[in-house]
């Protein structure tokens, strides 16, 4: 987040929002009734009040009491205008409240504003801000400024001088009136701020004058840290940065490299594109690209040694991934001390398939008297790269919001900041960008220093509804859930006859439990209103293969939530598929893997023909003494 100690040349940080933006200025000049018409009342004139720079302003003179003045710009105008004033002291007999107010009326597609100031007013004290709805006669009251005294403003001879400074950006409206401590900021909850259109001013129960002029930006500014970032040898020095932005225009950022090595800071230049507008920047981004030494290893296989014993292995979709092993060990050959990568492979009188790549735990040794006579056996264990050497070890330490990142680029970033090896990770890049909230300016994936990679991971691929986790090569993957193709990965048949396609035992289960078929996503944004999905036939269908005659919910408070639809789906996509589980043993199968499909051809399980499921689950052992090598699976039906 960008911070006040910057320093600022042509630019300003502007305010709640925290961004840094082009400083706007305004000038008088001569303004011209030709060019606004008159809406009510006939008295408007143009004159010249004293002071510098003489200017022509538009003047409301009809002193009669409870009387009031409109006027309509021709030209449309960003919501960003600059309104100086003179205003006298009503007549007497005047009843009515005494305003000026500034309506920006907008493109019509979206909500008018209303910014109403008032004059020594005992019962109306306070500047209001007022908004037009679409369709709507009449306008509501949204906000008002409390901290105003118009007592500041003095009457001199009977007149006074106010300002008024009207500036939108990003749906935020700013507005600093003379008279009020501090600016007066509104942020409207569904981020519908004004939008460009005509300006009206109406001037009520007093005379006044007024010279309005849109608000202009330079052409450029620059903005830099007042201090540098020292990048330490061993990291790579050059910098790379990533702006996130709004306004309208262009943002631009490079290297401000200061004296000796290693110290650098982002010069962020602000360009605009016309000059009623302006471009932001809410976050600057600087990171460094890590660096990988090279590897040095010297691999031993058990492959055809006869050293293997036994070995088991469990793997889940997504992650979990784990495997334990036995070995014969006579001559002390396995020097393993823990955090060896090891690949698995296992077969049967076939060709070997890889299981999975693991990292090793600290080995456990032991003489068996048993078998071995006292002969030394070594027993390992490994687990996948994010459980054995990313969760509870790698932080989000000295890292930015992923806001406003590629997501492939920031995903294979993150992972190779934490040590995996580029050629690791398979992140596929569709163009997703990380967006922020809606309102730019609220915060969004801001990890504190403290959370786990893992667990950022988690909270960036789950907001766009992928997964991510392992695969039998060892590569560390993200994307949408694995989709039926059509074609199963494998057939389970009752009749099969190859040895190796034979079934052991198969279960299917009716698993309703964690089954919901009603799921509604509360954001903080729309107030009691949530985004629902449903199974209705689950509910009131007593034909529905999924009937349970019932409505269960699962109910999720996301406040944050930019998107409660596809968060809603995810969730009941998740709850309702939980409705049958199957479970089956056949002779070792490790090249059927979580995320595979199969097809159930075999009786008696009331599933329905064809049914198709997924494997999120399996488990593999092999015992070479003995002579027993299975797998058994847990799947979970597509759609029944």
């Amino acid at each position: 987040m960008l911070r006040p100690e910057w320093l600022l040349d042509g630019c300003e940080i502007v305010p709640v929002i925290h961004a840094l933006g082009l400083r706007g200025f305004a000038e008088k000049a001569d303004m011209d009734l030709a060019k606004w018409s008159i809406d009510a009342g006939q008295s408007w004139k143009t004159i010249k009040p004293a002071g510098r720079p003489q200017v022509d302003y538009l003047f409301c003179y009809d002193a009669r009491p409870n009387q009031y003045g409109i006027v309509l710009s021709a030209d449309e105008y960003e919501p960003r205008v600059a309104v100086w004033l003179w205003r006298f002291a009503p007549p007497d007999g005047q009843t009515d409240p005494v305003m000026v107010e500034v309506t920006l009326h907008g493109n019509g597609l979206g909500p008018a504003y209303t910014v109403q100031v008032p004059l020594h007013d005992h019962d109306y004290k306070y500047p209001r801000l007022w908004r037009h709805e679409v369709g709507e006669t009449d306008p509501h009251l949204v906000d008002e400024l409390g901290r105003y005294d118009a007592a500041r403003l003095g009457m001199a001879d009977g007149a006074a001088e106010q300002m008024l400074w009207i500036e939108e950006t990003d749906g935020v409206l700013v507005v600093s009136i003379s008279g009020a401590a501090e600016p007066w900021v509104y942020k409207p909850e569904d981020g519908l701020g004004p939008s460009r259109g005509h300006v009206s001013v109406t001037v009520r129960g007093h005379c006044a004058m007024f010279n309005l002029q849109a608000i202009q930006y330079p052409a450029s500014g620059t903005a830099m840290p007042s201090e540098y970032l020292t990048v330490p040898a061993w990291m790579n020095q050059s910098p790379q940065y990533l702006p996130v932005t709004g306004g309208t225009g262009i943002v631009n950022v490079a290297q401000e490299a200061g004296s000796g090595g290693g110290n650098t800071r982002p010069e962020v230049t602000l360009l605009a594109s016309e000059p009623d507008k302006r471009p932001v920047a809410y976050t600057v981004h600087e990171y460094h690209t890590p660096t990988f030494a090279a590897g040095v290893t010297s691999p031993r296989s058990t492959m055809g040694d006869e050293n293997l014993m036994r070995l088991r292995w469990r793997r889940r979709l997504g992650r979990g991934w784990n495997f334990e092993a036995e070995l014969r060990d006579f001559d002390g050959a396995y020097q393993w001390r823990g955090n060896e990568k090891v690949t698995v492979a296992a077969g049967w009188q076939a060709a070997d398939s890889q299981v999975m790549v693991g990292y090793l735990q600290g080995p456990a040794r032991k003489r068996d008297a048993e078998g071995y006579v006292g002969r030394a056996t070594v027993a390992v264990e490994g687990r996948d790269y994010i459980a054995a050497r990313l969760r509870g070890r790698k932080f989000m330490a000295w890292h930015g919001s992923p806001v406003g990142w590629n997501f492939a680029a920031w995903f294979r970033y993150v992972l190779t900041r934490a040590g995996v090896p580029d050629g690791l990770i398979v992140a596929p890049d569709d163009g997703y960008l990380i967006d922020a909230m809606p309102e730019r300016w609220r915060s969004r994936y801001e990890f504190g220093n403290d959370v786990e990679v893992a667990a950022a991971l988690d909270a960036v691929v789950g907001g766009r509804g992928w997964m991510w986790g392992m695969d039998y090569l060892g590569r560390i993957w993200t994307g949408p859930e694995p989709a039926y193709s059509g074609t199963p990965d494998f057939v389970l048949d009752e009749a099969a006859v190859a040895e190796e396609d034979r079934l052991v035992t198969v279960e299917a289960e009716r698993a309703a439990e964690d089954f919901r078929n009603y799921v509604a996503v509360f954001t903080g944004h729309e107030d009691l209103e949530a985004a629902i999905w449903h199974d209705a036939a689950s509910h009131r269908d007593p034909t529905s293969a999924a009937f349970i005659g019932d409505d269960w919910w699962d109910v999720v408070v996301a406040p944050d939530e930019p998107n409660p639809a596809m968060l809603a789906w995810q969730t009941f996509s998740e709850a309702r598929r939980e409705r049958c589980d199957l479970v089956w043993e056949t002779a070792g199968r490790p090249g059927l893997r979580p995320g595979m499909f199969v097809r159930v051809d075999v009786g008696g399980l009331n599933v329905p023909t064809d049914a198709v499921f997924q494997i999120v689950e399996d488990a593999g052992r092999m015992d070479v003494k003995r002579g027993v090598f299975r797998s058994l699976f847990l799947a979970r039906a597509m759609d029944i």
